[in-house]
């Protein structure tokens, strides 16, 4: 598959880097404020934000943004429902004991199935919320320490789910996991060979280049889960309490400000991930096509999500939020060349509101009702692939050429164009018609 840099969908940068705070990030056209044009770019398109899922495939030369995607076939294999034991290595009362974690007795050398890690973890805290309680720091003695080399920082891999989660939240995830690695100097791979989306290759592209065979990973069955400082961690949709969550916001919030401005280091993190990798050509070829169909970048975008979503105002709480009030609730009238939407719910395009709007991809991959995990589960393969690309030419397309996006905040792939939109239209044109709570990234 070759690469397409026209369509390598840079994030625009924020106009003040919070990254400037956290040293261990390298610079990229990201965290630049004022990033050359792509030489590939046609005089009509700066690309600012179709831009958005990943230049930087060519920035993540050093170790730690290693992406690799292991070469396992896509099976059902075996995992292990038996969370691994915490082990106090000593009963002495005058110093914090040493713990690790070990394997239940007659427990399989085999990997952990989701629920098993998240319970690993809940094990991990619930020890050191006691340790903290009783005023020590006990050392934790890392098994995974010694599985490679000493001059290997680390390694992070992000295993894509078996369960059909919904492919906004788990890019959301991978995204923010990959500047995660970064943050901690770790090297980043990836598994996806039971994803239930079939191949990440089949979306985006992930950066060409290969890690120091020292610091690949060692056996899947050998990661751990928790804690923070274990040198080879493993990260999955049933972990994203641990990794993203009040530890996580704890450190990268703003804290003196409120809002979407409180969650600008997160966007960051979420942003600096996404700008390495590409689109995969068939999507980049459609995203270029519309694009240039569409025009003048000055669109007012709807993203209206049904299927599983779940709506956050109260009045609507027992149902879908309706198209009507993407419009009342944005208070304000549409701007701009029109309204272009996108939608996982087919009926909604012949909605009153929206007949005179553009569709963002004209062969968008809505279905009646919108789609739901149950619809998933049962579709082959090529087909989830089908709908997982045609969203994903439809979130480029509305990142590239939107001044203003009226959508549902919590919803993943609101959030996610929260992302792609570039921080400076974020704060000015990015409007949560659900409750108006501002932007947030991961769900945990």
């Amino acid at each position: 598959m070759s690469r397409n840099p026209q369509y390598s969908l840079a994030v625009p940068s924020p106009s003040q880097s919070h990254f400037e705070s956290i040293p261990f990030l390298p610079s990229s056209p990201l965290l630049e404020k004022h990033a050359a044009p792509s030489p590939h770019a046609p005089p009509q398109h700066k690309l600012s934000c179709a831009r958005l899922f990943l230049t930087g495939a060519a920035l993540a030369g050093a170790v730690w943004g290693v992406l690799l995607l292991l070469p396992t076939p896509q099976l059902v294999e075996e995992l292990s429902d038996t969370p691994l034991s915490v082990s106090v290595l000593s009963t002495s009362t005058s110093a914090p004991s040493p713990w690790t974690l070990t394997p239940a007795p007659g427990a399989s050398a085999i990997p952990l199935s989701p629920a098993a890690l998240s319970t690993t973890c809940a094990a991990v805290a619930n020890h050191t919320m006691h340790a903290t309680h009783l005023g020590q720091r006990p050392t934790f003695l890392d098994p995974t320490s010694n599985l490679t080399a000493p001059h290997c920082p680390g390694t992070l891999t992000f295993i894509l789910p078996a369960a059909p989660h919904g492919l906004a939240e788990i890019l959301l995830q991978l995204f923010t996991a990959h500047s995660l690695a970064a943050a901690q100097n770790r090297t980043f791979h990836i598994d996806d060979s039971a994803w239930a989306w079939g191949r990440l290759s089949s979306y985006l592209q992930a950066p060409a280049h290969t890690a120091d065979a020292a610091c690949a990973p060692p056996p899947r069955a050998q990661l751990l889960p928790c804690p923070d400082d274990a040198k080879h961690r493993v990260v999955t949709h049933s972990l994203r309490r641990w990794v993203f969550g009040h530890a996580f916001h704890h450190r990268f919030e703003v804290a003196t400000a409120a809002g979407t401005a409180r969650q600008q280091r997160i966007w960051e993190l979420a942003a600096a991930g996404m700008a390495r990798f590409v689109p995969a050509d068939a999507v980049a070829r459609v995203v270029e096509q519309r694009v240039q169909a569409l025009g003048e970048r000055n669109w007012t975008a709807v993203a209206v999500r049904r299927g599983d979503g779940k709506t956050r105002t109260w009045r609507w709480r027992k149902g879908w939020l309706p198209v009507a009030a993407y419009f009342h609730a944005a208070e304000r009238p549409v701007t701009g060349k029109g309204v272009l939407v996108m939608s996982d719910d087919a009926d909604v395009y012949a909605a009153p509101e929206l007949r005179e709007a553009e569709a963002a991809v004209v062969s968008g991959g809505g279905v009646m009702g919108g789609w739901r995990a149950r619809d998933m589960e049962k579709m082959s393969r090529e087909e989830k692939e089908k709908v997982g690309r045609e969203w994903l030419a439809e979130l480029m397309v509305v990142a590239e050429v939107a001044t203003e996006v009226r959508c549902m905040g919590g919803s993943a792939t609101c959030r996610l164009l929260g992302v792609g939109l570039g921080w400076e239209r974020l704060k000015s044109g990015w409007r949560d018609v659900d409750g108006g709570w501002g932007w947030k990234g991961v769900q945990w």
